[in-house]
């Protein structure tokens, strides 16, 4: 009977670890796109590759700060290059 015990014990234990993890997990996924900022008669496309890659979660797309930036015309620095 104490084996039966242990090894139902150890399933649960086994079923609601897997559950735990599985639920933790993010999915997002990259896709090509053509990343272009208007403003006013400027057109300004934004460098979308390697590194700076669109990725697509939740139906929402995100870019890299860094790259919309420097898109916009501003100047990225490092924290260390500020003091």
């Amino acid at each position: 009977m104490k084996k039966y015990i242990i090894g139902f014990v150890c399933g649960v234990v086994i079923a609601t670890s897997t559950t735990v993890i599985a639920t933790d997990s993010i999915q997002a996924y990259l896709f090509p796109s053509e990343v272009v900022i208007r403003s006013g008669e400027t057109i300004r496309p934004i460098d979308i590759n390697g590194e700076n890659t669109v990725i697509n979660y939740n139906n929402r797309a995100y870019i890299p700060l860094r790259t919309f930036a420097e898109a916009m015309g501003a100047e990225v620095r490092n924290h260390s290059a500020i003091a």
